[in-house]
C-alpha cells in the first residue's frame, strides 16, 4: 500500500490502509504535545499515576516497503511464540503455560500416617495388663520370663519340640521368654534380670526356678537369706510383675555332698520359706507333686537332669499355673 510496515511477535505487518497506525510511540508524542501545550498555556491536567511503558516495536529498513506478511524475521522472534492482538493488553508471559501447582496431599497423607503412628506408640505404652482376666483385649501383650538353670533350659528345648512350642501353647498376645544358663547360680539370678529389662524393660510375668546347684556349696540358712532378700530387691524392680516361685526339685544324686540327706533336708527348708515370701510379695507357687526321685524315668543317667517325661511333668505343672492365673 505504499507505507510503512511495523513489527508485531516478531513478524512484519503492514498497517491498514484506511488510517495510521496508531503506535504506542505516536501516542507517546501526542502525549507529550498535549502536556507542552498545556504548559505554554499555564494550565495543567489532571495528574496521572505512573504506567508501565511498552516496549515499542522496532521498525526495520527491510520492511519498510512490500505488503503482507514479510520473510524478514527478527533474530529475537521465537517460533513458538503465538501473535498477540495489537490492542490487547496481554504480555508475553501471559502466553507462557502455567506451571503445574504441587500437590500437597501426599504431604498430608504422611503427616495423618506420622500422627496415627505416634498414637499406637501412646497407646502401647500406656496400656496394662490386669493378670487374670480373659476378658482383656488379646492386643495387650503379656511378656512372661522362664528364669533358670539347666531345668529351664531343657525344659524350653522340650517345649519347641512338642506340641506346646516355645510359647508353651498360650494366646499369641502372651509372649514367652526363655532366660536359661546351664549350671547357673543364684548369685547371677538379679544381674540377669537387671540386664534383660534393660534389653526389653519390664515383664509382665516371671518364674523362678533356680537354687538346687547352690544346695551344696552354701548352707542352708545363708542360702535362704539371700534368696529372700533378692526376692524383694526383685519386687523393687519389677513392682508390678507376677512373681511365680517353681520349688525345688528332689534329685537322685546330689553331686560333691557329704549327706545327700541332709541336702534334702536343706531342700524342704527353702522351699518352705521362700513360698511363704513368694506369697508375701503378691506371687505364687508352683509345687511338682509328680516328680520323685524314686521314679526313675523322670531323670536321665546322672539322675541330675529331667528325662523327656521329666520334662513334660514339669511343663505341665508351670503351664497349668499359667493358664490359672491368665484366666484360660
Amino acid at each position: 500500500m505504499g507505507g510503512k510496515g511495523h513489527l508485531w511477535g516478531g513478524l512484519i505487518v503492514d498497517p491498514p490502509p484506511t488510517q495510521p497506525p496508531d503506535l504506542p510511540a505516536t501516542r507517546g508524542r501526542s502525549r507529550r504535545s498535549a502536556g507542552a501545550s498545556r504548559r505554554a498555556s499555564g494550565t495543567r491536567g489532571p495528574s496521572r499515576a505512573p504506567t508501565r511503558r511498552r516496549a515499542t516495536p522496532q521498525i526495520t529498513p527491510e520492511t519498510a516497503s512490500g505488503s503482507g506478511f514479510s520473510r524478514a524475521v527478527s533474530s529475537q522472534s521465537v517460533s513458538a511464540t503465538p501473535l498477540l492482538n495489537p490492542e490487547s493488553d496481554s504480555s508475553i508471559e501471559d502466553s507462557l503455560p502455567v506451571p503445574a501447582r504441587k500437590s500437597s496431599g501426599g504431604k498430608r497423607r504422611r503427616k495423618k500416617a506420622s500422627r496415627k503412628r505416634a498414637k499406637r506408640r501412646k497407646d502401647d505404652s500406656s496400656s496394662s495388663y490386669s493378670g487374670t482376666s480373659s476378658s482383656d483385649s488379646d492386643s495387650e501383650a503379656v511378656r512372661i520370663w522362664m528364669v533358670g538353670h539347666s531345668i529351664v533350659h531343657w525344659a524350653g528345648i522340650g517345649a519347641r519340640q512338642s506340641g506346646l512350642g516355645a510359647g508353651l501353647g498360650l494366646p499369641p498376645h502372651v509372649h514367652v521368654s526363655w532366660l536359661s544358663r546351664r549350671g547357673m547360680r543364684w548369685s547371677e539370678f538379679l544381674p540377669l534380670i537387671r540386664r534383660q529389662m534393660f534389653l526389653e524393660g519390664p515383664p509382665t510375668a516371671v518364674v523362678v526356678h533356680l537354687g538346687e546347684n547352690d544346695l551344696v556349696s552354701t548352707d542352708c540358712r545363708s542360702l535362704r537369706e539371700l534368696i529372700l532378700s533378692d526376692l524383694e530387691v526383685l519386687r523393687a524392680l519389677l513392682p508390678s510383675a507376677k512373681i511365680f516361685w517353681s520349688r525345688l526339685l528332689q534329685r537322685r544324686v546330689w553331686r560333691g555332698s557329704r549327706c545327700p540327706a541332709a541336702t534334702e533336708r536343706a531342700r524342704k527348708r527353702i522351699n518352705a520359706a521362700v513360698a511363704r515370701k513368694v506369697l508375701e510379695l503378691g506371687g505364687e507357687e508352683i509345687s511338682h507333686p509328680k516328680i520323685l526321685f524314686r521314679d526313675e524315668s523322670l531323670f536321665r543317667e546322672d539322675g541330675v537332669h529331667l528325662s523327656a517325661l521329666g520334662n513334660e511333668a514339669w511343663l505341665g505343672a508351670v503351664v497349668a499355673k499359667l493358664r490359672s492365673w491368665l484366666g484360660l
